[in-house]
Formats: structure tokens, sequence, C-alpha cells
């Protein structure tokens, strides 16, 4: 059976002011649960949420955070199956 959940993740962002691309989320239809975590390549955690809404704007305690690649890592229960899955990645930061 093929999982109904469609997720969308964005490989890149420019969080520079020019209205375009700002933030960094991904594109989520259909989940029973779902969690998000971003890190940073020291593994901090930059965002932690169960909202299929959140985003990242780049910024890190009000900073901007270094250009660079970051990490995700997403869990969700299919709407359709009820099966647990995860997603993990990679996407870059470009100003």
């Amino acid at each position: 059976m093929i999982p109904f959940t469609t997720i969308f993740v964005p490989n890149a962002f420019t969080p520079n002011g020019d209205g375009n691309n700002e933030v960094w989320r991904p594109v989520v239809y259909d989940t029973e649960a779902y969690e998000i975590w971003v890190f940073d390549r020291w593994g901090q955690v930059i965002l932690n949420s169960t909202d299929e809404l959140a985003f990242w704007d780049g910024t890190m305690n009000g900073k901007p955070s270094p250009v660079g690649t970051y990490t995700y890592f997403i869990k969700y229960i299919d709407h359709d199956t009820g099966l647990p899955y995860e997603i993990r990645g990679h996407f870059s930061l470009v100003r």
C-alpha cells in the first residue's frame, strides 16, 4: 500500500531579506502525528515542533545563523495506514 501522507522538504532557502524564500518549511499533508527537528552542524537543536506549519527563519537567538548545511529529522504517522515513518536529510542556508 502506498502511504497517503505527502511531505515535500525543500533543500535550500535564502533568508536574506529580499522577500523570496525567506523561511525553511516542509509542506505536509495528512499526518496523524508529526514532529520535526532541525540541527546545526554541531548537533544543536534549532527547531523542534509538532506543528505541521512550523518553520525556521534562519536565525538562532535572534541572530542570523551561518551559511551552511543543516540537518532535519521528521517523524510522522501516516493518515491512511496508521504506520510510523521517519525522514532524515539536509538542506542549505544560503544568503
